[in-house]
């Protein structure tokens, strides 16, 4: 098997699996911090129509609505946006049934 074939079938989607409750708990605190994350980019772009401040002092650097830097920063974090997509794992409760 080449590097080629190899990596294709670690790739392949899983369509379901079972991990311990340790792991699964790493797995929820890191879809907790994604769609944290998601959220704060979200926000930005909620309010795109205000100026962008970066940091609280008087002197922080900002973007004016309307400017390239203004319309560039919203594109930059609608690209990030959909770059991210959804997080990629879906996390269920096992079934009774299939603990046994």
């Amino acid at each position: 098997m080449d590097f080629q074939e190899a990596f294709a079938e670690m790739a392949e989607k899983v369509e379901s699996g079972a991990v311990s409750d340790d792991a699964a708990k790493v797995l929820i605190l890191a879809q907790e911090h994604f769609n944290h994350r998601r959220d704060q980019l979200q926000t930005v772009l909620t309010h795109k129509d205000t100026v962008i401040r970066f940091g609280d002092d008087e002197d922080a650097p900002q973007f004016e609505p309307g400017t390239d830097l203004h319309k560039g920063f919203i594109t930059g974090i609608e690209i990030a946006l959909w770059y991210m997509g959804e997080f990629p794992v879906r996390i269920t409760e096992r079934d009774s049934e299939e603990e046994e």
